[in-house]
């Protein structure tokens, strides 16, 4: 895997000497930040004297750290420009893959961003649009009102089941009233999204309500035109309940037998939900390599990206606080600092 990676870099990347201060002298006065398309600081047209095209953007590296000191080098020196194109598959070289034993193996796909927040947001929110399109949930003086408020009314009787599902789990299930996470601001704007936005936690309990539903209503939906369509997301949220169920089931090692389990229910999943015409994101080929990896890494459920997901807000405000000529530097520099302090309180 690394070894492809390299190879990729090699034809996306030119390295270059500058041999004087006149030739940087043209290629800086090329080299311009305003262009969105490029993503950095590219030359604004070709410089033939080192092969440099059009749009090559220039990455930073050990001899050039910070872009934006480009016109402040001693001549001669080395730089990277990024030759592949708007559309090349690798946008930026990876620091990571550059420290000696680390490679794409040794990245772990996580289950909380891979599958709770890809395919199965995407199944959830494609189910209640659907649901909400039927029969089931419509007033009864549709004739006398537009689509807009139509559709509130519908969203309206549908969280009212939400929370009496709710409510009836609290009561007979113990461990959902202490840890159960619950969905009280589910909107039309947020079902207009391909994926639901709301906690991991949340899709627990908003995947089952969905299984029910569609079991509940199930002679009603027979007689719908889409009634093929409800039968097979019916049978891919079982599909998806028992993918759950086998994680929950064990422990930080998987059996051999438990690691077949996952691969032939979110197999069985995805193919029902393709059936269906649920749009299927890039993640959920992405989730086909965690269940791959369960066998040596163990139970997706006992691993995570960060031990503290809080930390994934800190990331996002040192990122908006920094400007995009020095950026990858002034976020490290500024998640030093941060860690300094945290082991200061410590």
């Amino acid at each position: 895997m690394s070894h492809r990676h390299r190879q990729r870099c090699v034809c996306s990347w030119k390295e270059v000497t500058v041999p004087d201060e006149h030739v940087r002298r043209q290629l800086a006065k090329l080299l311009c930040f305003r262009n969105k398309k490029g993503r950095g600081r590219c030359l604004q047209a070709a410089f033939p004297q080192l092969g440099l095209p059009k749009m090559a953007r220039l990455e930073p590296s050990t001899r050039l750290p910070d872009v934006g000191s480009f016109e402040y080098q001693e001549c001669p020196f080395d730089c990277i420009f990024f030759v592949g194109g708007q559309h090349a598959r690798v946008l930026h070289m990876s620091p990571l893959l550059q420290i000696p034993g680390v490679t794409l193996a040794s990245w772990s796909i996580d289950l909380l961003h891979s599958w709770h927040y890809g395919p199965l947001s995407t199944y959830l929110t494609f189910v209640l649009r659907a649901l909400l399109s039927t029969e089931i949930y419509k007033p009864g003086n549709t004739a006398i009102l537009d689509k807009e408020e139509n559709d509130k009314l519908c969203l309206m009787a549908l969280k009212a089941e939400l929370w009496v599902y709710y409510k009836q789990r609290r009561a007979s299930d113990p461990e959902w009233s202490r840890k159960g996470s619950e969905v009280w601001n589910l909107s039309l704007t947020m079902l207009a999204e391909k994926a639901l936005k709301c906690k991991a936690a949340e899709t627990h309990g908003l995947l089952r309500f969905v299984v029910l539903t569609l079991d509940k209503y199930k002679t009603i939906l027979q007689g719908c035109e889409q009634s093929s369509m409800f039968d097979l997301l019916l049978r891919a949220g079982k599909a998806a309940e028992a993918f759950d169920k086998v994680m929950a089931d064990h422990t930080r090692v998987l059996p051999g037998s438990a690691c077949d389990a996952l691969h032939a229910n979110y197999h069985r999943f995805i193919w029902l939900c393709s059936r269906a015409g649920v749009p299927l994101l890039p993640k959920a080929h992405l989730m086909f390599h965690l269940v791959a990896q369960a066998r040596l890494r163990g139970n997706p459920r006992c691993y995570s990206t960060y031990i503290d997901e809080s930390y994934n807000g800190t990331i996002a405000k040192v990122c908006r606080s920094v400007h995009r000529r020095n950026w990858a530097m002034a976020v490290y520099r500024k998640l030093e600092m941060l860690e300094s302090m945290l082991a200061e309180e410590f």
